[in-house]
């Protein structure tokens, strides 16, 4: 798949989970693992600004808003996706800005609490430029959090990883500083 296809791929709905282009998403037991995964950084950072990567159907987003953060940037590539986001938008009454672009193509000064990455991975070259645009962005000793959601067995567990358990499955939500992620890369 290319950056094309996202951007206008097709979202569709199916039994199991959602899709943009025919590609996963979301699964759709996910939603309670997800929010929850954000409840409990939220418990713990306290953050009252979030960068999130990937809107998907919003189900973090709103954790986010519940959890009362003030400021908040969402950046969602696919359009359809965007448009949801932007109706998701107006039912909020905080500091919320949606952008309708690739993580690397964000371009800012301002520094957030927390950078929430759950965005879509689709190609190796996608990914480097990503990691590469968020070591121009994060700033050192910032908190930034790629979703895991239940890879419990390759994912490493250390006193800043979130940990639970929903419906005897194990998730993990790796949290990290900010030093250099040149380990994605």
């Amino acid at each position: 798949m290319n950056t094309i296809d996202w951007i206008n791929g097709k979202f569709e709905e199916t039994d199991i989970d959602y899709k943009i282009a025919g590609k996963n998403i979301l699964w759709k037991y996910e939603k309670e693992f997800l929010s929850k995964g954000v409840e409990l950084l939220c418990e713990k950072l306290k953050p009252k600004s979030v960068l999130e990567i990937g809107f998907g159907l919003g189900w973090t987003a709103t954790e986010f808003q519940k959890q009362g953060i003030q400021r908040h940037v969402i950046l969602e590539a696919n359009n359809e996706i965007y448009k949801k986001a932007l109706e998701w938008k107006s039912q909020h009454n905080t500091d919320i800005e949606i952008l309708n672009i690739f993580s690397w193509d964000f371009e800012t000064d301002e520094k957030f609490d927390l950078v929430y990455d759950d965005r879509q991975q689709f190609t190796k070259e996608c990914n480097k430029k990503h990691y590469e645009q968020m070591n121009k962005i994060l700033k050192n000793e910032q908190w930034y959090s790629i979703c895991a959601n239940y890879i419990s067995k390759i994912a490493i567990v250390d006193k800043h990883s979130i940990c639970y358990e929903i419906n005897n499955k194990r998730v993990i939500q790796p949290l990290r500083k900010y030093n250099k992620l040149e380990n994605y890369i």
